[in-house]
This record gives structure tokens, sequence and C-alpha cells, in this order.
């Protein structure tokens, strides 16, 4: 009950957060892109060009399938690492660039955490980090659609039951 009480705080929080108003589509026009694949080639890091390039992070395309939107938290979360603490970097994946967000499981590299999908309210999510080896508390993360691709809004640490 407690866990559930969380990610009812941990929603609400994410849900009213202020944000920028988006502006208007034109009429005729469609007010979200279609989906795109959010899987990267083998061998290349989201968030950087083969050429090394890191002025901004690889957008993860919106998508409302439950897997896709584990592999867009996935997708966001290794290239959040790939880009460290390069505020320009982190302009495309992360709502606030300038926001910390706590250490934990979300800094683990992707094949030592799994991501499960929690809830989705159209233009915002929320997914839970563990680490598969299970040492490390699991930590809740929102994430929010903007110009058509996930952003990070949040993190939380999830509370240990006793």
């Amino acid at each position: 009950m407690a866990a559930a009480g969380a990610c009812a705080v941990v929603l609400a929080v994410g849900m009213l957060w202020p944000t920028e108003p988006e502006a208007a589509a034109p009429a005729g026009t469609a007010s979200r892109p279609a989906p795109a694949a959010t899987s990267h080639a083998e061998g290349t890091t989201p968030g950087r060009s083969d050429a090394g390039d890191r002025s901004e992070g690889a957008p993860v395309a919106v998508s409302d399938a439950e897997d896709d939107l584990a592999a867009a938290g996935a997708a966001v979360l290794t290239a959040r690492t790939a880009c460290a603490d390069e505020t320009s970097c982190l302009r495309g994946l992360v709502e606030d660039p300038d926001r910390a967000f706590p250490a934990g499981v979300l800094d683990l590299p992707a094949d030592q955490r799994k991501i499960v999908l929690l809830d989705s309210f159209g233009g915002a999510a929320v997914l839970r980090v563990d680490a598969l080896t299970g040492e490390s508390a699991s930590q809740l993360i929102v994430l929010v659609a903007r110009d058509g691709k996930w952003l990070l809004r949040d993190v939380h640490d999830v509370a240990e039951q006793p």
C-alpha cells in the first residue's frame, strides 16, 4: 500500500509539474508524429553520432506501446549516461537539462538494469528501473512527450519496504 501511495504521489507531482505551453498545430495537421523505431544499431550509443558529436542527445520517438515505452526509457537513460553532465547534450533528453537527478540504478549500464512500465498517461509515463543484481534500490522515472520525443522529467528513489 505504501508503494502504491508513493506511485500516486510521484504521478501527481509529475502531472502537476509546470510546463511550457505548446504551440497549437495548424488546422489539418496531426498533433502527434508517427511512431518511429526506438532501437539503435548495435555498436552505436544514443545521443552520439559515429563521429562522436555530443552536441545534442538523440531524440526518442513518441509511441504508446508498452514495449516501446520501456525501450524509450532505456534509450533515454543510456543516452543520458553517455552525455555525462554536458548540458548541450542533455537538452534533447531531459526536460530541464540543468536539473540534477539522484544517483542510483538509472546510472547503471543498460545490461545491468531492467525497466518496467508502471503507467502511461498519453503524454507522460512512469517506469520503474531495477538493478538486475537486486543490490541497488529501485528508482521511478517520469518521461514526458515533447515535440515528438520522450524526455526525462523526474527521478524518484523507491523506499525500501521492511
